[in-house]
């Protein structure tokens, strides 16, 4: 099987970067860091994923993917860095078990 190249569009980036600057209070340098490292993680997600490389729709799936990571991003933010930290936390010890 030939492994199709995943790109995040521009487009797709722009979004996320637009999000996270109207959602948080950080400076759009950190939130261009952020969106740059989601746009990484769901390239090599859809380049490594056997089951989306057959799907034939990779790019449907990064866009998916990017907006379930925004939505994950925004929720521990929103819950603050002490409450943020007990719930990753809680959800990496039901991971491990």
């Amino acid at each position: 099987m030939m492994v199709e190249i995943c790109q995040v569009s521009e487009e797709n980036l722009k979004l996320l970067l637009d999000e996270f600057q109207q959602s948080t209070r950080a400076s759009r340098q950190n939130c261009q860091s952020v969106a740059e490292r989601i746009k990484q993680e769901v390239e090599r997600i859809c380049i490594e994923s056997k089951r989306i490389q057959a799907s034939g729709e990779i790019s449907k799936w990064a866009k998916n993917l990017a907006q379930h990571r925004l939505r994950q991003c925004l929720h521990y933010y929103k819950l603050g860095s002490r409450e943020g930290r007990i719930h990753l936390h809680s959800s990496l010890s039901a991971i491990v078990y």
